[in-house]
């Protein structure tokens, strides 16, 4: 069987949109700013908590802002969470970091 590749879908289309942004981004010599636009780009439509294969919605798509700024990352409180919640809130900052990881490499390996 064929390998699909990572990208599948409105993703797929998506990083094949950016090729001529990023073939002119090489040419002024601003691939890695144009890469980490991308990045930024991808994970406001597909954050990282939407499963990897799973197409957001069209409601979803349609109120994406790149010029938005996004939410501020706020780490748990210890002082005011239950241990359990608290343990719980850090491995999800571990996951997020581990997902955050490997999608920006899949993203530059792409290119």
């Amino acid at each position: 069987m064929v390998n699909p590749g990572t990208f599948q879908g409105s993703q797929q289309e998506f990083m094949a949109d950016q090729i001529e942004g990023y073939i002119k981004a090489v040419g002024e010599g601003r691939t890695t700013e144009f890469i980490a636009d991308v990045i930024h780009q991808y994970l406001k439509r597909y954050p990282l908590r939407l499963e990897h294969n799973v197409e957001p919605s069209a409601e979803h798509l349609a109120r994406i802002d790149d010029y938005v700024p996004d939410l501020e990352i706020v780490m748990p409180n210890k002082d005011k969470l239950s241990f359990e919640e608290y343990k719980k809130a850090q491995m999800q900052m571990v996951e997020d970091c581990r997902l955050l990881k490997f999608r920006s490499e899949v993203s530059s390996e792409h290119y």
